[in-house]
């Protein structure tokens, strides 16, 4: 080689020494510092869930030393596929170091939005589109000259792309807190990305069949079909075919790859589809339970306050002009928790609720505090509501005399023009409410 040549001459075996040392040391500090790159990266994919948790397993000094093992094992058996392999081999984790500093330049930029760094913004833009011009030299072929990558990279990252999807495939289907696989996008624009290097290594296998062809042709006619057993319709006719086999099972492979990748992507598509419908049911789960009241089954607090908000902005945007308010409160409760205990207690609330239920049929019933009730009506209970209050204390009244559950109401009308806030006539029918309670205890004793 002209290096250690100039190296001998001019410095003579010392010269070829030094050399030799500082290749080493070239080869050394790449091997170690990939090592130690790749260790951390299978260390940060076991500490997520993407690869087995043993990979990002410590020794005492710190080391993940599983992953050490793998990549160096992997790293043994790379030298028996051959110079010219290994070359390929460049060629694709170039194309792939590039789309790395991609997104580390895209998250460069991300970052500098949030903190208002004009400095940094800048530098990330100058980083994406040094390296997105650097994706587009090295993809696509001859673009500068005769520089082009051998058809078999673009082959081989090709691959790479399609066995990714079916890699990450794998890791969407097993990730219990879905943080992968949401941005469609993303799907996408790999599925363009391996198809484009598709169709450039198919057009470059072309190419290379077709240059085979005319050298055989050529090499034909100058020899005048000497050594050869073929007429010249027969050798004509066996390049062609060989063409159009060569040119069938690429793109046999190219339809193959996309179909593949296009299933993977219609898999995640549909896994994340399923995952939206449960995370509606169980968010449609967590708030009917929020809604509900546990003891009584009738809306809860919670309901009430959405319920008063929404009359409030009718009342508002004056889309209502008539429901009434009935306030219901259990006597006796306090005395049956003290002497009967609480499971009892928590029987009379529900037997109170029922006996309101029951009465207002077509309007909801909310539980507002332990034993408090609120009846919102509307509609033909709001029609109806002297002969329902009438229904519920003739019932009161019975169970006041026989020791039954006694529920003190009181009931005020919205008055349109007057009344501002859902609030007041709430304010109205608890004060109802309340002398209600006092006439009770007097009728009982």
């Amino acid at each position: 080689y002209p290096t250690f040549h100039a190296a001998q001459r001019y410095m003579g075996s010392v010269g070829v020494v030094m050399l030799a040392v500082a290749l080493l040391a070239l080869i050394l500090s790449s091997l170690i510092g990939m090592m130690t790159a790749l260790s951390r990266l299978m260390y940060a994919l076991g500490k997520d869930e993407i690869i087995p948790a043993s990979y990002c397993r410590l020794n005492k000094n710190g080391v993940p030393y599983k992953a050490l093992i793998f990549i160096m094992a992997i790293s043994c058996l790379v030298p028996f596929v051959g110079r010219t392999a290994i070359g390929w081999i460049v060629d694709v984790t170039t194309i792939g170091t590039i789309l790395v500093y991609c997104f580390v330049a895209a998250a460069v930029i991300k970052v500098s939005r949030k903190e208002k760094d004009k400095k940094l913004a800048l530098l990330g833009w100058a980083g994406l589109v040094t390296m997105i011009l650097l994706a587009v030299f090295v993809q696509l072929p001859n673009l500068v000259g005769d520089v082009t990558m051998a058809k078999e990279s673009y082959f081989i990252f090709t691959i790479w792309g399609v066995l990714g999807f079916v890699f990450f495939r794998g890791v969407v289907n097993h990730d219990i807190s879905r943080r992968f696989g949401n941005s469609m996008m993303v799907w996408i624009g790999m599925l363009a990305l391996v198809l484009f290097t598709a169709l450039i290594w198919m057009g470059e296998s072309t190419t290379s069949i077709a240059t085979e062809t005319a050298m055989n042709m050529k090499d034909y006619y100058d020899l005048d079909g000497a050594g050869s057993d073929l007429s010249e319709d027969e050798f004509i006719e066996g390049q062609l075919d060989r063409m159009y086999h060569v040119s069938n099972r690429n793109n046999a492979v190219v339809f193959g790859l996309f179909v593949l990748s296009t299933l993977t992507i219609m898999s995640n598509y549909s896994t994340m589809k399923k995952r939206e419908r449960e995370n509606d049911e169980a968010l449609s789960q967590v708030q009917s339970m929020a809604y509900r009241d546990q003891l009584t089954g009738v809306k809860s607090k919670h309901a009430y306050g959405m319920t008063e908000e929404s009359i409030n902005r009718r009342i508002m945007d004056g889309l209502i002009d008539a429901f009434a308010i009935v306030v219901c409160d259990v006597n006796g409760l306090k005395q049956i928790n003290d002497t009967l205990g609480h499971k009892a207690g928590d029987e009379h609330i529900k037997t109170a609720c029922m006996m309101v239920c029951k009465v207002f049929k077509h309007s909801p019933v909310f539980r507002i505090g332990g034993d408090e009730f609120v009846v919102v009506l509307e509609g033909e209970d709001y029609d109806n509501r002297l002969s329902l209050m009438n229904e519920l204390n003739t019932k009161v009244e019975e169970n006041n005399r026989t020791g039954g559950v006694v529920v003190a109401t009181g009931i005020s009308d919205f008055a349109s023009g007057t009344d501002l806030s859902f609030q007041q006539v709430f304010e109205r029918a608890d004060g109802l409410m309340y002398i209600r309670k006092t006439e009770l205890k007097q009728f009982k004793s």
